[in-house]
């Protein structure tokens, strides 16, 4: 009895399975995830290009040692995020090593920063930048850090990637990868409306927005505006 859908965050290979399944008649969008088909209806971002470009500029920085900190609960978020931190690496001819990802804990987001930041800061050769693919993680390791006299960013840099409110607890504030979900919601409800409004006639569409690299206290890094 709807006249259109809006599936919100899901699994892409589940929901893929789902549309199939029931042959959905009536518009819907899917939001938030890359289902990587032309004949489907969603609004993404590409975070493993996102992550990708963020390792490659503080590889140009100067790191050769870039951790990277799983804070998602999501294993196919994680999955993509980390595609790209393994790519930049190789484009740059530095070896992979499992021992510089973290995040196999069971608690919450801001636990896992803490937990890893124990772990990294106890290294005898630690990592110099760091990359939490969760902002609240990102949080978690800033308070481990503070608690243990670790100067963030003189010591290591660190960058997170998500929620704009989140960052805002930190001291220093973190700087991140901000994602576009206002922007995707609100292009999500136009399309659906608009498709509404036409009856059903509408052709399959996909539409890419791009995460933006907001500078604050915990890098040095300078750039554009997006990651590209």
């Amino acid at each position: 009895n709807c006249d259109g859908v809006m599936f919100l965050n899901p699994v892409g290979a589940k929901i893929k399975v789902l549309l199939k399944k029931l042959d959905f008649k009536i518009p819907y969008v899917v939001v938030d995830c890359n289902l990587k088909s032309r004949s489907l209806n969603y609004i993404y971002t590409d975070m493993s290009s996102s992550v990708e470009n963020i390792t490659n500029s503080l590889v140009k920085k100067g790191h050769k040692r870039i951790a990277i900190i799983r804070g998602e609960s999501l294993e196919e978020r994680f999955t993509q995020k980390l595609q790209g931190y393994k790519k930049a690496l190789l484009l740059h001819k530095i070896k992979y090593s499992p021992r510089l990802v973290f995040g196999d804990y069971l608690e919450d987001s801001f636990i896992k920063g803490c937990l890893a930041a124990e772990k990294i800061l106890g290294f005898n050769n630690p990592p110099t930048a760091i990359i939490c693919t969760d902002n609240s993680c990102g949080l978690g390791f800033i308070s481990y850090a503070n608690k243990n006299k670790i100067n963030i960013p003189s010591d290591i840099e660190l960058v997170g990637f998500g929620d704009e409110a989140i960052s805002m607890f930190s001291s220093p504030r973190l700087s991140y990868l901000k994602r576009p979900i206002r922007e995707m919601a609100s292009k999500s409800v136009e399309v659906l409306l608009d498709w509404i409004d036409k009856k059903n006639s509408y052709e399959p569409l996909q539409v890419e927005f791009k995460e933006e690299l907001v500078i604050q206290e915990t890098a040095f890094l300078s750039g554009e505006k997006e990651i590209k």
